[in-house]
């Protein structure tokens, strides 16, 4: 083929493989495009994650900072609140050195802790006072602390030096695991013994414990003799549990300066009765009095022999008032009344 020939073909293919080529070109644009658009996209996403992210960081240290400082009142709507979602069984709270874990379901002793810190120990501290000014007596070799809950008495008690040693009596399983819990993660487990049994008149017998659904502090050793409605106990479960005889804790035995600290729901009569050996030597008392959970249990007559021998007694909310004798346990029983209020009472 001659060469102009061959020159005119030569453009007419050309000529027809242009559009392919100008359209390959065109894909390969709207390509380019697309994937710079994609890059920019997922750039701006990654920037809103990063932001979210750094948000949700900041909200949460945030929240962190509000529950480490918390005052009272959020910390009271805070209990309530987990509690109204389920969040947990159990809470943390570190307050004035001391660490426990709480009940998520007891609204008294472990909201308190959780709270403030505090559930009774402002009492105790009382107590301590009372004792110092008339027996001379500033700290406890050993503290027995019957009913003793999750610790809210017995672990700031050693913790902060006010005793040396301390025996824990509780007998429900709940509470004794948090009692555990508790005097481990405070460093205590050399100085705190737990007994899961009841105090009571005699050993090893089988008790009946009733069970309170929101207050775990005010599960209480049955009885069907006294009056009752109040609490509704009627609908109460109930848990059999072993009894201890106070005297027959050997912990108690040869030490020097012991006190007693018992809240146990009206029952405490009875447990003193299980107490000859340690009464005897005159050993300071601190005893929830409640006339209603005394009549419940019947208890209030055991508690007046136990203690007839003792000089007087402190009601720890009048600390102030001047010892009274034990012949006037009656009167502060008709002062307090039988519809549910309570004291707590120092014996000397």
């Amino acid at each position: 083929m001659p060469i102009k020939s061959r020159l005119r073909a030569a453009v007419e293919t050309g000529l027809r493989r242009l559009p392919v080529a100008r359209s390959a070109y065109a894909e390969r644009d709207a390509l380019r495009t697309l994937v710079l658009s994609a890059e920019a996209k997922l750039a701006e996403a990654t920037a809103s994650l990063e932001t979210q992210e750094s948000r949700w960081r900041n909200f949460e240290l945030e929240i962190a900072r509000f529950l480490k400082g918390a005052d009272p009142a959020s910390r009271s709507r805070l209990f309530d609140a987990f509690a109204e979602v389920g969040l947990s069984d159990y809470h943390y709270i570190e307050e004035n050195g001391g660490r426990f874990l709480v009940n998520a379901m007891d609204r008294f002793i472990s909201r308190g802790l959780f709270i403030s810190g505090n559930a009774d120990f402002h009492k105790f501290e009382i107590a301590i006072g009372l004792l110092k000014e008339h027996k001379d007596i500033d700290k406890i070799d050993l503290l027995g602390d019957i009913g003793a809950n999750i610790g809210s008495i017995c672990v700031p008690a050693v913790k902060q030096g006010f005793a040396a040693r301390a025996i824990a009596v509780e007998p429900h399983p709940t509470n004794c695991r948090l009692l555990r819990a508790n005097i481990a993660i405070n460093d205590l487990t050399n100085e705190i013994e737990i007994i899961e049994r009841a105090a009571s008149v005699a050993d090893n017998d089988p008790l009946v414990m009733e069970l309170s659904t929101d207050n775990w502090g005010d599960h209480r050793i049955f009885s069907s003799t006294g009056p009752g409605g109040l609490f509704g106990e009627e609908k109460r479960e109930h848990f059999e549990v072993r009894s201890i005889r106070i005297d027959s804790l050997e912990g108690l035995r040869g030490s020097r300066d012991v006190m007693l600290w018992m809240d146990i729901q009206g029952y405490e009569g009875h447990a003193l009765q299980g107490a000859p050996q340690l009464l005897a030597q005159r050993h300071p008392l601190v005893l929830e009095f409640w006339p209603y959970g005394m009549l419940r249990s019947d208890s209030f007559s055991a508690l007046r022999s136990a203690t007839a021998h003792y000089s007087g007694f402190f009601d720890l909310a009048k600390p102030m008032q001047p010892l009274r004798r034990m012949a006037e346990l009656e009167d502060l029983f008709n002062e307090t009344g039988t519809d549910g209020p309570f004291t707590d009472i120092l014996v000397i």
